[in-house]
């Protein structure tokens, strides 16, 4: 992700009606989620625990699937800020750091859903890499697009991480919407715990 972001703003360089670069990072850039603990999140934290987790020694296992996603795109953003003071580009940049997307597929022929399929699997009770998703904050698809909009247009705002967190949600919420929806069919249980 480090590659992509500087070589992609490096590419920007070149053109010089370019005025802004949006950079679409992780909540998990600032934290991963804590079901039940009450902690800080704002624009000035950084997931520094899971780039140390990232890069600790083997064994790699799918345990630390999460902590390696989160610092890629934390090491992204560093990358994106020292390119910034190194290079002092003629545009600005700003980052949308949005939690986990929910809602309208917007181009189900285009596209998989990436978290969407977190629901999708609940409803078809195939298990993927998200149904183990432990509760933490959701964003919806059209606010998450109008907070790029936001971060590409507004004037002032400008070198910014822009959060994108609305309320809370876990699967077991997913489920009972799902068994609201649809009372004849037969769910997987709630998870546990939640």
């Amino acid at each position: 992700m480090v590659a992509i972001a500087t070589t992609i703003l490096t590419a920007a360089l070149s053109f010089p009606s370019i005025q802004r670069v949006i950079y679409t990072s992780s909540s998990v850039a600032i934290a991963l989620p804590k079901p039940n603990t009450v902690f800080p999140i704002n624009s000035t934290i950084f997931n520094n625990a899971s780039v140390e987790a990232a890069w600790a020694p083997p064994p790699y296992t799918v345990d630390r699937l999460f902590d390696t996603y989160a610092a890629a795109k934390l090491e992204a953003e560093h990358a994106i800020r020292k390119f910034y003071n190194e290079n002092n580009p003629h545009f600005k940049i700003n980052v949308v750091l949005p939690n986990t997307l929910l809602g309208e597929i917007l181009d189900p022929k285009n596209q998989d859903g990436s978290t969407a399929a977190l629901v999708t699997g609940l409803y078809t009770g195939e298990k993927n890499m998200w149904s183990s998703l432990p509760p933490q904050y959701f964003i919806n698809v059209k606010d998450s697009a109008r907070l790029h909009i936001a971060a590409l247009l507004l004037p002032g705002v400008e070198g910014e991480r822009l959060l994108g967190y609305a309320t809370p949600f876990s699967v077991t919420e997913i489920l009972k919407i799902l068994r609201r929806i649809e009372p004849e069919k037969q769910f997987e249980s709630d998870p546990e715990g939640e």
